[in-house]
């Protein structure tokens, strides 16, 4: 073989070499913008959802003392949380989004449940609340959102 011959056998690789060296890059750049994607829809599950329910198990006790004491307030934090959840609901799936719902629900129940009992049963409802309750509604909500909170797959 000639050098001509070979010449025009690297020309002819050139464009090929281009198109695959430009698929390996535009197929990196899809995974990390994939992978971007991940983390952006972790972050709006975990900071919207996840902690606004995490801080409605964990105001459970306040929120029943202020219904017992009838403040005005109390329900600031269900009218928030309520919210939350409406407001990002769709980074759910719709099963998903209806477990929470009724999550959100047993949460209200259980605050109802605490201040209809009286002041005078007050603290070993929440003691009660505090040893039991607590927990199970912690392993409900991260059976719920557990596959959301997992980038790693």
């Amino acid at each position: 073989m000639d050098i001509e011959t070979i010449i025009k056998y690297l020309n002819a690789l050139i464009p090929i070499s281009i198109t695959l060296l430009g698929t390996y890059i535009a197929y990196q750049q899809w995974q990390t913008n994939e992978r971007k994607r991940k983390q952006d829809l972790f972050e709006l599950r975990r900071k919207y959802i996840y902690a606004k329910a995490m801080e409605l198990i964990h105001g459970v006790p306040r929120i029943a003392e202020k219904m017992l004491k009838d403040e005005s307030n109390y329900d600031s934090i269900f009218i928030q949380c309520a919210r939350y959840f409406t407001e990002y609901n769709f980074l759910l799936k719709p099963n998903d989004s209806k477990k929470l719902d009724n999550f959100f629900k047993d949460v209200i129940k259980i605050v109802c449940n605490i201040s209809n009992d009286g002041i005078e049963n007050f603290d070993k409802n929440i003691k009660t609340y505090e040893s039991r309750t607590k927990e199970d509604l912690k392993n409900n909500l991260n059976n719920i959102l557990e596959k959301y909170l997992r980038i790693e797959k």
